[in-house]
């Protein structure tokens, strides 16, 4: 969160968005290290496991567990 904060800042920087536009947007994302129900209302969810192929598709098989059937799941690589 902190990384797309910071990336955010550097768009208000250049003009490109309003710091409106950076709180709106960061008040749109919710992280987690919980697979549970609470994901079942969520359009969009992207991982940021490690690196390893093993833990991310074990990570993408308990999201498909808890996530509504229209959920795009999604990798931060």
């Amino acid at each position: 969160l902190a990384n797309i904060a910071k990336n955010l800042d550097r768009q208000v920087a250049k003009g490109q968005l309003t710091e409106a536009d950076k709180a709106a947007t960061l008040a749109n994302i919710r992280t987690t290290t919980q697979f549970d129900a609470a994901l079942d209302d969520r359009d969009l969810v992207v991982e940021a496991a490690s690196e390893r192929f093993e833990i991310k598709a074990d990570v993408f098989k308990k999201l498909d567990q808890f996530c509504n059937p229209n959920c795009i799941l999604a990798s931060n690589t």
